[in-house]
């Protein structure tokens, strides 16, 4: 990984000639052997023969690899793909790729809902390697991604960020005998998909898959009650339906289901499922409703 800290100079222009011309000195770390190489301005200043190779050295590898003179999270020189290299290319995004790994570590050291933030990262990097080839690309979902980590769990009041529809890709274990470890994976995606109706009513749907492939599967009328929606069952559904209290709460980075009296899985979902403390990351999100395809 390379870092430097000669700062102020245009981004096209080569780092090593750029620092050269401010006289000031750059670092080079080497991954391979840990060196710091200082390199002295031009001007006004004796260098020795085998200092001045070794200078050279370094500010051709720079201009023969240019993707190599920004920091990022992870090590440039192994940059293979595409969206890799234009990280290590653009200063902004190498930028971003840093204070965005930062911010993970972060959210999963100090939120109760690191296990679904794992799974939503991965998510997300999937969906932006499909997506994005370009710098500006990446550098919105960079910014919308740090958004969302940022702010994962503060409560705000329903807004239309909570319309559309969100999901989470996971992996659920079946349990199997015939396998060493006792069980297998599949890969599934929890969704919640939103419709306003007024500005104190939606219509919401929401599918989870479980352990062992029981699911959760509700969908109905949530009136806005105070800063958070509460489901309101329809009179002639059955009567463990109706003693659903169901939440949906809004939050800056995610969307947050509540079920506290656990009465809502009793109708809707399976054994092995629930409801309670579910999560929808924010930034994620489909132009289909949930698939049920089951």
């Amino acid at each position: 990984m390379i870092t430097h800290i000669c700062r102020g100079y245009e981004s096209t222009a080569p780092i090593a000639e750029a620092c050269f011309h401010k006289g000031l000195p750059q670092r080079h770390n080497l991954a391979t052997n840990q060196h710091f190489i200082f390199l002295k301005p031009q001007y006004g200043v004796e260098m020795s023969r085998n200092k001045s190779i070794i200078n050279l050295f370094v500010a051709a590898s720079f201009i023969i690899s240019p993707y190599l003179s920004h920091a990022a999270s992870f090590d440039c020189k192994k940059a293979k793909t595409s969206n890799e290299k234009l990280i290590c290319m653009t200063p902004e995004l190498s930028k971003l790729d840093e204070e965005l790994a930062k911010t993970y570590l972060l959210s999963l050291k100090n939120s109760a809902d690191n296990d679904i933030i794992k799974k939503s990262q991965r998510a997300w990097l999937k969906q932006i390697k499909k997506e994005c080839s370009s710098a500006d690309c990446l550098i919105k979902n960079y910014r919308i991604r740090l958004e969302t980590l940022e702010n994962w769990e503060k409560s705000i009041p329903a807004d239309t960020t909570m319309i559309g529809t969100h999901y989470l890709s996971h992996s659920v274990p079946i349990i199997s005998n015939s396998t060493k470890e006792g069980y297998y994976l599949i890969d599934a995606k929890n969704c919640i998909s939103i419709e306003e109706k007024d500005n104190k009513t939606i219509s919401f749907s929401i599918l989870t898959f479980n352990t062992n492939g029981h699911i959760c599967d509700i969908n109905g009328i949530a009136k806005l009650v105070g800063n958070e929606y509460q489901y309101i069952p329809s009179s002639d559904t059955d009567e463990l339906d109706k003693a659903c209290s169901l939440r949906i709460v809004n939050r800056a980075g995610s969307i947050l289901i509540l079920d506290p009296e656990m009465k809502c899985r009793e109708y809707s979902c399976g054994v092995r499922a629930g409801l309670d403390g579910t999560v929808f990351p924010k930034n994620l999100s489909m132009t289909t409703g949930c698939d049920r395809g089951y």
